[in-house]
């Protein structure tokens, strides 16, 4: 059983890995992986232009407690508590075997003078989530940056499989807040 299990999700990885990118569909979102050495999580960075003012933009990323209603892989979203600059919010994800049931608490830290915001994961169903955006005007639109440093805790699942995941989900998310902020 554990082999056929172990060739199951093998076979799952290098399906996945073998799917084209997303990224370079999308064209406006460059994103990258960075190891920051042996024992610490990669970092994903994501920088690319959304097509809409950085004060929409803005109000699209913490909406937190709407996510649901606009960003991919997003079942269910709930404000939990806001304070000022400073939000908690509970996110259930809508995402496959062996990920069914995704969820996650994050404390979000906002400097919206600066136009950037800091996640951090308090509690979930996966091991680690951090990371945040960063905003820039730059003509009519935004220059966004988007960092995300997440471990889900699944120790069948190859690392580099969840970080290929990510890489290609963020072009998605980019396209989904540029959706969201052209409509406020």
């Amino acid at each position: 059983m554990h082999q056929l299990n172990r060739r199951l999700l093998t076979a799952i990885a290098a399906v996945a890995l073998a799917l084209p990118q997303t990224a370079s569909a999308v064209g406006n979102v460059d994103v990258k992986a960075v190891d920051h050495g042996p024992g610490k999580l990669k970092e994903v960075k994501a920088v690319g232009y959304i097509d809409a003012p950085p004060a929409k933009v803005w109000k699209a990323i913490i909406d937190y407690g709407g996510y649901a209603k606009f960003m991919p892989r997003m079942k269910k979203s709930t404000l939990e508590t806001r304070n000022a600059n400073m939000a908690i919010a509970t996110m259930y994800l809508d995402l496959p075997f062996p990920f069914s049931g995704t969820w996650y608490t994050n404390r979000y830290d906002e400097n919206p003078k600066a136009m950037s915001l800091k996640w951090r994961m308090l509690k979930g169903s996966i091991k680690h989530t951090d990371g945040g955006w960063s905003l820039k005007a730059q003509g009519k639109g935004t220059l966004a940056t988007y960092i995300v440093r997440t471990d889900p805790g699944v120790p069948l699942i190859p690392k580099i499989l969840a970080d290929e995941a990510t890489k290609r989900t963020i072009p998605d998310i980019f396209k989904a807040v540029e959706r969201r902020a052209k409509q406020l």
